[in-house]
C-alpha cells in the first residue's frame, strides 16, 4: 500500500444481498473514510467471513482505499440455503447487480482468496458480468481451485476429499472435527468408495462430482486468462502441482495472444495452512512456530504483495515486477527471482535405476525387481505434499525411513554428492514397468538421503495405470513404459548426501487405494497385485540449475 497514513475503517457485519429466488446472502463491509466512489476486492467464502484472519486481512485491504466485501456462500454462516454448486455463477451475478448501485463503488472489481474460495472467484468471472462492471485483478492463493482437475489422473486426494465433504455438511461438521485419528483412518478405509458420502446435499454431490470430474462444469479457463492474476502457493500444499500448471496454462495463453504478461508465481517454503503464516505476523503480531528446518529465511511479505498488485492493476501505481516467479529453494534457504518458472537455463540431469542404486548412466538391460502390493496394507503415508487435517497427517518434509523396512516399496540411492546440487522445475520418472493386475498405481518419491540415515522426502506423484491409454493397454505381465509426474520442486541436494528415490503403489491415505481392479468391478474388489520394475532405461529425470 502506499506509505501515506491509513484512513479509519467503518466495519459493516453481516450485511443482506437478496438472491433473486428471495434468499440473502451476508456480508462484511470495509470502508474506508475519504473520497468515494472506491475499487471493490471481493472474498466469496464457505468459511465465517469473521475468522479473525479475514477480518484482519479485510481491514488492512481497504485501508489502503479500497472498499472491501467478504461474502458467505449460500448456507454458511447465517446465508440463507444450503451450499450448492450450480447456484454460485448466479449468486454472484446478483451480488454484483447490486454492488453495482452502492454509491461507494466505481465499477472496478479485484478478487482474492484461498483454496476453494478461488474457485468461487473465478465462477463469478466466468459468465458475463453486469454492464458498467469490470474485473482488474485477482490474487488466488493455496491453489487456484479447479474441481474438475482435483482428481488428477483419476486419482483422489482422499485425505482431504473425505474429510472436507463431511466438514461442510453443516449438521455433521463439529462432530467431524472431533474425530479422533483413529475414527478418521476407519472414514478413509471405508469400500466402496462410492457409499463414503450420500446424500443430495452438497456434501454428497460433491463426492460424487470428485470421482466423476466431468460432471463439474467446465470453467472457461481460456478466457479467464486474461485477469491479471497473482499465484501464491507453497511447495508442501497438496494443491502445489495444480496451481503451478494452471499458472503455467494462463501464462502461455497470454503469451500465444500477444497480450502484455500479467500473471505472476510465488512459491514458498509453506502448506495449505502455513501459508497464512506471513499475514498472522504482520496483520495480529502473531509469531508462528519456529521453523528449524529451513531457517530464519522462510518469511516473505505477503501482505505487502497483495497491496502492491492492487494498487498496480485497479489504481495505477508503479511496481518493479510484474510478472515471473519468486520461488523458495529447500535446503539451500535462499528466495530467487526468476523471469519464469521454471527458471529459464536449466539442464537436463537423468539417473536411472538399477538394483538400489540411482546411476549416472544405463545399466545393462535385463534386470528388474518386484514387490507385492496389497489394498488391505498399503504404505502409509508420512507428511509431504498434504493437507493438515489431524496431528497424524501433518505435511512438510518428513523421514521417510520408517517405511522402508517394508516390501512393499523399492527405494534407490545415488552415490554421495561431491557437490552440492541445485534443482528447480518438475520432476518425472520414466519407467518400463508390469502388474499382474487388470489395472494398478505406481508411485514415485524424490527423497534426500542423509549421511545420518534419514529419508528426507521432496515431492511425490503417483500414476494410475488406467487413466492414461497412451501408456497402452494393461495386460497381465506384459511390460510397458509409463510416465510418473512427480510435481514441482525447487531443492538443494547437499554435499556427501545422496539423491533418493521411493517406487511402491500407494501412499494412504494422501491418495485413494487402487484396488487393482478395473472401473465396473463390485465397489469393494480388491485383489493384491505382484508389481515389477525393469532396469536399462527406467529413469528419474531433474532440472539443475545454476544459483
Amino acid at each position: 500500500m502506499t506509505a501515506t497514513a491509513a484512513p479509519s475503517v467503518t466495519m459493516k457485519f453481516r450485511q443482506p444481498v437478496r438472491m433473486r429466488d428471495g434468499g440473502d446472502l451476508l456480508h462484511d463491509l470495509y470502508l474506508p473514510e475519504g473520497e468515494q466512489p472506491l475499487p471493490m476486492l471481493w472474498m466469496r467464502t464457505p468459511y465465517p467471513s469473521t475468522t479473525p484472519i479475514f477480518v484482519q486481512l479485510a481491514r488492512h485491504l481497504a485501508s489502503g482505499g479500497f472498499a472491501v466485501m467478504v461474502q458467505n456462500v449460500r448456507g454458511r454462516a447465517g446465508s440463507s440455503g444450503q451450499l450448492d454448486f450450480e447456484a454460485e455463477g448466479q449468486d454472484a451475478c446478483d451480488t454484483l447487480l447490486w454492488v453495482r448501485e452502492q454509491p461507494w463503488f466505481n465499477g472496478d472489481v479485484g478478487l482474492f482468496g484461498s483454496s476453494y474460495q478461488t474457485y468461487l472467484a473465478y465462477t463469478a468471472i466466468s459468465q458475463p458480468l453486469p454492464a458498467g462492471v469490470r474485473v482488474k485483478a485477482m490474487v488466488a492463493m493455496a491453489g487456484l481451485f479447479d474441481p474438475r482437475e482435483i482428481a488428477r489422473g483419476g486419482v483422489i486426494p482422499l485425505h482431504w476429499a473425505l474429510p472436507w465433504a463431511l466438514m461442510l455438511r453443516q449438521s455433521t461438521s463439529s462432530s467431524d472435527r472431533r474425530r479422533s485419528a483413529a475414527d478418521w483412518l476407519k472414514v478413509l478405509e471405508h469400500l466402496p468408495l462410492e457409499t463414503a458420502v450420500v446424500g443430495d446435499d452438497f456434501s454428497g454431490v460433491f463426492w460424487r462430482h470428485i470421482r466423476q470430474p466431468e460432471c463439474f462444469g467446465e470453467m472457461p479457463w481460456s478466457e479467464l486468462a486474461v485477469v491479471p492474476t497473482l499465484h501464491i502457493t507453497g511447495w508442501f500444499d497438496f494443491l502445489l502441482d495444480s496451481q503451478i500448471d494452471k499458472y503455467l496454462f494462463m501464462r502461455d495463453t497470454v503469451q500465444r495472444r500477444g497480450l502484455t504478461e500479467r500473471h505472476r508465481l510465488i512459491i514458498g517454503p509453506w502448506d495449505h495452512q502455513s501459508l497464512w503464516h506471513p499475514f498472522q505476523r504482520r496483520l495480529v503480531a502473531w509469531t508462528p512456530p519456529e521453523d528449524n528446518e529451513f531457517g530464519a529465511g522462510t518469511d516473505y511479505d505477503l501482505l505487502a504483495e497483495l497491496g502492491r498488485w492492487f494498487d498496480h492493476y485497479m489504481k495505477g501505481a508503479e511496481m518493479s515486477v510484474e510478472s515471473g516467479t519468486t520461488y523458495f529453494a529447500m535446503r539451500e534457504n535462499r528466495w530467487h527471482g526468476a523471469s519464469a518458472w521454471p527458471p529459464p537455463g536449466g539442464r537436463p540431469h537423468s539417473l536411472y535405476l538399477a538394483p538400489r542404486q540411482l546411476l549416472p548412466e544405463p545399466p545393462a538391460p535385463g534386470a528388474s525387481e518386484s514387490y507385492e502390493y496389497d489394498p488391505h496394507n498399503p504404505p502409509p503415508t508420512l507428511g509431504g505434499c498434504i493437507w493438515p487435517w489431524t496431528n497424524e497427517m501433518q505435511p512438510g518434509p518428513t523421514d521417510q525411513s520408517p517405511l522402508h523396512n517394508r516390501t512393499d516399496l523399492l527405494v534407490y540411492a545415488s552415490a554421495p554428492l561431491t557437490a552440492d546440487l541445485d534443482v528447480a522445475g518438475q520432476v518425472t520418472v520414466e519407467c518400463e514397468v508390469a502388474t499382474t493386475g487388470p489395472d494398478t498405481d505406481f508411485t514415485a518419491k524424490l527423497l534426500e538421503l542423509t549421511p545420518e540415515g534419514k529419508a528426507l522426502y521432496v515431492h511425490d506423484g503417483i500414476c494410475r495405470l488406467s487413466a492414461h491409454p497412451e501408456f497402452g493397454q494393461v495386460l497381465p505381465d506384459v511390460p510397458m513404459q509409463i510416465r510418473i509426474d512427480a510435481g514441482h520442486t525447487a531443492y538443494r541436494f547437499r554435499k556427501g548426501h545422496r539423491i533418493g528415490l521411493e517406487i511402491s503403489s500407494s501412499s494412504f491415505p494422501k491418495w485413494d487405494r487402487n484396488r487393482n481392479a478395473l472401473a465396473g468391478a463390485p465397489g469393494d474388489a480388491v485383489a493384491q497385485a505382484h508389481q515389477t520394475v525393469f532396469y536399462g532405461a527406467s529413469r528419474l529425470c531433474l532440472t539443475v540449475v545454476d544459483v
